[in-house]
This record gives structure tokens, C-alpha cells and sequence, in this order.
């Protein structure tokens, strides 16, 4: 069976970087540094909620209750948070 890489040349189509190389390495460490800074100077609650749900893995709805609030209220807190995130790391590429 011929590799990704090969039936994606055939089809003339861009062959994406599938193998772990120091400047790959170097790439990912720089956009993890990145977005760390980026969740760090977020507004507390904006913070709490995306590393809560998003790098833990806890519920939204066990997130909401231990952060006192609505689940709908959390909701807006993370989609704020999302677009701050995305917009900054726009602006840094």
C-alpha cells in the first residue's frame, strides 16, 4: 500500500510534515510557550474555566457548579475566552 506521502504527491497535492524533527519540535514548544502566556493573562474566570474544561477534561456542568454560576453563564465566559485566545494568537503569527 503506498504511503501518504507518496499517493499525495501523485496527486500533485503539498505533503504535511508528518515526522518529529527538532525544528517541528522547536515549532510546537514555541506555540505551547504561546499559548500558555495567552491563558495566563486572561481574566481569572475566563482562565479557570478553559483550563478546567478544556486541559483537564472536567464537565461544563461540574465546572459551573464549582464556579457558582449557570451553565449558560459559563458558556458565554469560555466563548469570550476562546475568542481572546484566538485573536492574540492571530496577532502573534
Amino acid at each position: 500500500m503506498p504511503s501518504y506521502e507518496s499517493r499525495q504527491r501523485e496527486k500533485g497535492e503539498p505533503v504535511l510534515a508528518t515526522k518529529e524533527t527538532p525544528i517541528r519540535k522547536s515549532i510546537l514548544h514555541e506555540e505551547q510557550t504561546l499559548t500558555q502566556r495567552a491563558i495566563e493573562r486572561l481574566p481569572a474566570d475566563e482562565r479557570e474555566a478553559i483550563v478546567a474544561t478544556f486541559f483537564d477534561g472536567v464537565d461544563r456542568l461540574e465546572v459551573a457548579e464549582q464556579m457558582g454560576i449557570e451553565i449558560n453563564e459559563l458558556d458565554t465566559i469560555l466563548n469570550r475566552a476562546y475568542q481572546k485566545l484566538a485573536r492574540e494568537l492571530k496577532e502573534l503569527k
